[in-house]
């Protein structure tokens, strides 16, 4: 058979297929194949006649040659993709997501064709759960689209659904999640009724999966557009006081966050707990506990005002009105199933109250309880060694050896860089002092923009012989002359 013969009967095949003709048409690719081994056309039209027959073990191998003949043309990759979608089974699958790969490879320039075959992809793979091999795809669309400067929000919107109540994201998924969230949340169909819903289905989900500061920033991206929505600032006021309560952070736009909350419909739980809150952090205790009975008596469950209604009280020296906060704390704390370093804190608290009132044993107590949840924190040695200072028990005998250690242990955090800073004049300065029983003491500290305080330097002298109250106003004068030339700048 020649090459006009050739020609000839492929066309009389490809005529039979269109006329429905699939045993003629198989017949005519036959006889070129006689010929031709390796003729592209004559095993794509072998496949696709096959498959209308019920032969589909001959149509995959047809289109199978023919893509070895020549991987890189069209017709038999989008036979082989015809054949796996009409027989999509458990085995076919993997081999159909490959193809659509493929193809996705040759359609360089039609951006429509692609487009259809990214929309058949996606949606094979959400069909099989393959959230990875989705994510990565969706990826790649989303890239193609931006290139090609088409619109992109219905694709982040989809982006975000895929994403949403995902909580192992690698970093390429927070990435997308993020521009996805950001799309969404800036797009004009966003509105404040769609808040509740994007907090229930990803913000909150991702900070109870243990990424709490990218929930954060997720939510803040929600506040800055819809600064009144309650959701939003419900989570970010229990966030921040949950945050300041684990490590001492302040995150940014408390107050006004806390403006925002006072102009809800019930200011009178929540509300009044942050702003009882922000006044703590501004060192105003006494307006902090006044602000924090009054939200307690609306929301008597929330942990956060607990903790911060008992820390005011012992700052205050109201030593018994701090211990009953804190029992109360930890009995809201445990029932509420809240993490453990939250319930340490609270015993920290509780041993910090009993050890004002020099009820010991019940103080170290509440240390050893503390520790089973902090483990040898920092705060947990420093109350301890100062705990044992107040009992008299720090002496160079065996039982002392535990305060050594943690006295030790303290010295060396208290003077490494993690904690200590060098003198910057620019800076603002606080003066703390404290005067224990058994002396005086004071730090002077740098406030940084953020509201965090990081300690220039630390002194203390021993000192027995006045009363309590005289012993306070001694600190005072006595810190103040010994950081004098600080103050004066």
């Amino acid at each position: 058979m020649d090459a006009k013969e050739i020609k000839s009967s492929l066309k009389q095949a490809r005529e039979a297929i269109k006329e429905k003709d699939f045993k003629a048409a198989l017949k005519y690719c036959k006889s070129v194949l006689k010929s031709d081994k390796n003729n592209y056309n004559a095993w794509v039209f072998v496949g696709a006649a096959a498959q209308e027959i019920d032969q589909p073990d001959q149509a995959e191998a047809a289109f199978k040659r023919a893509i070895e003949i020549a991987p890189d043309q069209l017709l038999a990759w989008q036979g082989l993709c015809s054949f796996y979608e009409k027989h999509e089974t458990k085995e076919n699958i993997p081999e159909l997501c490959s193809v659509y790969l493929k193809l996705l490879e040759l359609f360089t320039s039609d951006t429509d064709k692609k487009l259809e075959i990214y929309d058949r992809l996606t949606t094979l793979l959400r069909k099989q759960d393959e959230k990875t091999k989705l994510i990565k795809v969706l990826k790649s669309k989303l890239e193609m689209l931006q290139s090609a400067s088409l619109d992109t929000y219905p694709m982040q919107k989809q982006i975000f659904k895929d994403l949403s109540g995902k909580t192992d994201l690698s970093e390429t998924e927070k990435q997308m999640l993020t521009e996805a969230f950001q799309a969404v949340v800036s797009h004009e169909e966003f509105s404040d009724d769609d808040c509740k819903r994007i907090f229930t289905t990803c913000i909150e989900i991702l900070y109870k999966a243990g990424d709490e500061s990218y929930a954060l920033s997720l939510a803040l991206e929600v506040f800055k557009r819809f600064p009144q929505n309650n959701s939003s600032l419900e989570f970010l006021s229990r966030v921040a006081m949950n945050l300041y309560i684990e490590n001492g952070t302040v995150i940014s736009h408390i107050d006004e966050i806390s403006e925002r909350m006072l102009k809800c419909e019930n200011s009178n739980g929540l509300p009044c707990i942050f702003e009882g809150f922000c006044a703590f952090v501004s060192k105003n205790y006494i307006g902090a506990i006044q602000k924090l009975k009054t939200g307690l008596k609306s929301l008597e469950y929330c942990v956060q005002g607990w903790y911060f209604l008992s820390k005011s009280q012992y700052l205050l020296h109201r030593y018994s009105d701090s211990e009953r906060s804190a029992k109360t704390g930890i009995n809201v704390a445990l029932e509420s199933k809240l993490p453990s370093v939250i319930v340490g804190k609270f015993y920290l608290l509780l041993g910090q109250s009993l050890a004002g009132r020099e009820i010991w044993e019940s103080a170290l107590k509440a240390l050893d309880k503390c520790a089973s949840y902090l483990g040898q924190s920092k705060d947990l040695l420093i109350t301890f060694c100062f705990t044992l200072l107040k009992m008299g028990q720090v002496s160079k005998t065996e039982q002392s050896k535990d305060c050594q250690v943690a006295f030790e242990q303290i010295k060396k955090e208290i003077c490494s860089p993690k904690v200590l800073v060098h003198y910057d004049p620019e800076l603002p300065l606080t003066l703390a002092s404290d005067a224990p029983p058994v002396g005086v003491g004071c730090m002077l500290s740098h406030i940084y923009p953020d509201g965090s305080e990081r300690p220039i330097a630390f002194s203390s002298k021993p000192e027995q012989k006045y009363s309590q109250i005289d012993e306070e106003a001694l600190a005072i004068v006595w810190a103040v002359k010994k950081f004098h030339l600080y103050l004066k700048g």
